[in-house]
């Protein structure tokens, strides 16, 4: 994933946890942008290239299928679902609407 949650993220919303629950609320953070992301790219696709994705994901490796995505879809739109899914999630932490499933 490109320019994933961090620390300095969560302490910029002035959002405060423990040492230990902000590695898991990272972590969850993290696999819900990921969720997201690829989410929204399945929703770019046409059928043909859905068809190839999904063939990459069960039969290719991480890189494979990440390569594909760089040349299936424009840089600038893959960058701004990127940071869309990325501000939205982070605007969630800090109203209180994301809260990770323990």
């Amino acid at each position: 994933m490109q320019n994933p949650i961090t620390q300095s993220d969560i302490d910029g919303l002035g959002v405060n946890f423990s040492e230990d629950n902000s590695t898991a609320l990272l972590d969850a953070l993290n696999e819900e942008l990921d969720v997201r992301i690829g989410q929204e790219i399945t929703e770019a696709l046409n059928d043909d290239q859905l068809a190839e994705m999904v063939q990459l994901q069960q039969d290719g490796t991480a890189e494979q299928l990440s390569a594909w995505i760089s040349q299936a879809m424009p840089p600038e739109d893959l960058a701004d679902i990127v940071q869309d899914e990325r501000d939205i999630l982070l605007g969630e932490l800090a109203s209180g609407e994301f809260t990770p499933v323990e």
